[in-house]
């Protein structure tokens, strides 16, 4: 730590281009690890109000970006996941992933702000974690690990009771 300020570890791959045709996965977590989006009972995530907002933005943003498609997400109670596949020709500038999940998380916290009337703080931890998705067993590997994550919550290294 230099200063006042806390290094972050670079989580992207070098010389990866963020804009390249390809299968991503994203996972973004609540800040602090708080349970804003609901709870999981009997292996079934139940949303609350902030979580259904959370839902339904991940699903609008092919309409906002209609170069991806989403192919599986899984809103948990502390973070999400989500698989995001960038169609062929499709370019953005200055990397898309972060321009997509940075959209997903602003107005994921407009909604649940103004739901709260005003009284929110930010929901979200800075940054995410995303995976470039190589091959078709990494893919199967990690749709079913979104899938089956409500019941593997206990089990979760985000879980928190």
């Amino acid at each position: 730590m230099k200063g006042n300020y806390r290094y972050r570890k670079h989580l992207r791959l070098k010389n990866h281009d963020y804009s390249s045709n390809g299968f991503y996965f994203i996972t973004i977590c609540c800040r602090k690890f708080k349970p804003y989006f609901g709870e999981v009972i009997e292996d079934e995530m139940i949303l609350n109000d902030f979580g259904r907002i959370a839902d339904e933005q991940w699903q609008l943003l092919s309409e906002r970006y209609p170069q991806i498609q989403n192919h599986i997400h899984q809103i948990m109670p502390n973070h999400m996941h989500g698989i995001l596949e960038i169609h062929n020709g499709s370019k953005i500038q200055n990397n898309p992933i972060s321009q997509i999940v940075g959209a997903y998380k602003s107005l994921t916290y407009k909604f649940c702000r103004k739901l709260s009337e005003g009284v929110l703080d930010k929901i979200w931890q800075p940054n995410f974690y995303e995976h470039v998705i190589r091959n078709d067993e990494a893919f199967k590997k990690i749709h079913e690990y979104v899938e089956t994550n409500p019941a593997q919550w206990d089990k979760d290294k985000y879980f928190m009771k």
